[in-house]
């Protein structure tokens, strides 16, 4: 979440990735794995995959979608990729922004204040008349940054915007 115009980052959640010890935990204790690639490059380094959860194959432990790797006829198992969120209750505050919410393809390349940095880098860039084309701008900027540093993953962006951040698109010309 970003704040007091781009100055500020909270972070909201965090991420549900196998080699988190918990969630490692939860995975074996639930019947599931966690394994890991090794591929060997051409000066013949090994290099490593990321950790990813059987059943499944995926990279995060937590998910909403894949029902392959939940469905038991499908050989998936729905104890150890579940989709329980991780809940943050706050106030909102005049200083809040915006907040994004986006898919691990973005967050495996970017940090959260490159995050904040990106939508904040576009939002008043463009010619965008209204705040819903300023917001649609910054979350094009966002996955345009996870691409470029090469992410393979699929992405997803949403951007919600606070007062403050339409106070601050209210102040163009």
């Amino acid at each position: 979440m970003s704040a007091d115009n781009g100055s500020k980052v909270y972070l909201l959640s965090k991420d549900h990735k196998p080699s988190d010890t918990q969630e490692r935990t939860r995975i074996e204790q639930n019947g599931g794995r966690v394994y890991q690639s090794v591929a060997t490059s051409q000066n013949n380094k090994q290099v490593l995959g990321p950790q990813r959860v059987l059943p499944g194959r995926l990279s995060v432990s937590r998910t909403f979608g894949d029902i392959e790797a939940k469905n038991p006829s499908s050989g998936g198992n729905p104890k150890v990729l579940v989709c329980e969120p991780e809940i943050k209750a706050f106030k909102l505050s005049s200083g809040f922004d915006f907040v994004v919410m986006a898919s691990d393809g973005i967050f495996d390349k970017l940090t959260n204040r490159e995050v904040v940095q990106s939508a904040w880098s576009s939002a008043f860039d463009q010619k965008a008349k209204d705040l819903h084309r300023q917001c649609a701008a910054s979350t094009e900027s966002i996955m345009r940054s996870a691409l470029n540093k090469r992410t393979l993953d699929n992405i997803t962006v949403v951007m919600v915007a606070f007062e403050n951040f339409q106070q601050k698109h209210g102040e163009l010309p």
